[in-house]
C-alpha cells in the first residue's frame, strides 16, 4: 500500500502471478491488495494475478469498476468462477481479455451458456481464456466481427511485449 501512490497513473502493466499449486503459503496477494491495486493504479491497463489463490470476485470486480481503462485480467488460479466473470462482464468496461479457471476444472455446458451470454453483453468484445484455451463461442456476425477485432488488438499487443524495448504492449493502440 505504500508503494502504489508513488506510481498513480504511470504504471501500466502489472505481473503479480503467484507460485503454481493451491493453497501456497508464498502466494500473500489477496482481494485487499488488489482493491489497492485498482484505487492507487486507475490507469493500469494489465493486471495479471496468476496462481494468486487468495484472489477472487471483490479484488477483481473493484480493478474493472476503477479502472476504466483496463484491457486484460489474468486470473488463473484464483478464486473467479464463471458467475463471477459473468457479474464482471456485465460491468461497463474496456475489457478485450479475461483469463481465468483451474487446470482439470472443464466447465459443463450450463456454464459455457452463461459465459457465452455474459460475453453478448459486451457485445463480442471480450475474449474468454481458460486453462483449456479460448472458449469458443457462438456469436452473430456482428458480435464475432467485434470478437476477432479484439483478438487482433491482443495478438499485437503480444507480438509487442516479446521486444525488449516495449515497456507498454498496448502502445500505440490508442488507450
Amino acid at each position: 500500500r505504500r508503494l502504489l501512490p508513488r506510481f498513480n497513473n504511470q504504471l501500466k502493466c502489472l505481473h503479480l502471478c503467484g507460485d503454481y499449486g493451491y493453497g501456497n503459503p508464498r502466494c500473500p496477494l489477496t482481494d485487499d491488495g488488489v482493491k489497492a491495486i485498482a484505487e492507487y493504479c486507475p490507469s493500469i491497463l494489465t493486471v495479471d494475478v496468476d496462481y494468486q489463490d487468495k484472489v477472487g470476485f471483490s479484488g477483481i470486480l473493484a480493478l474493472v469498476q476503477n479502472c476504466p481503462n483496463l484491457l486484460e485480467i489474468g486470473a488463473c488460479g484464483t478464486s473467479l468462477g464463471v458467475e463471477d466473470v459473468s457479474s464482471i462482464l456485465r460491468v461497463p468496461n474496456k475489457l478485450l481479455i479475461l483469463s481465468f479457471g483451474k487446470i482439470g476444472h472443464s466447465h459443463s455446458s450450463t456454464e459455457k451458456v452463461r459465459l457465452q451470454n455474459a460475453v453478448m453483453s459486451t457485445k463480442g468484445r471480450v475474449v474468454v481464456c481458460t486453462m483449456s484455451g479460448l472458449m469458443k463461442m457462438n456469436l452473430p456476425p456482428e458480435h464475432k466481427a467485434n470478437q476477432d477485432d479484439s483478438m487482433a488488438k491482443i495478438e499485437r499487443a503480444h507480438e509487442q511485449q516479446r521486444d525488449p524495448m516495449v515497456c507498454n504492449k498496448w502502445d500505440g493502440e490508442g488507450w
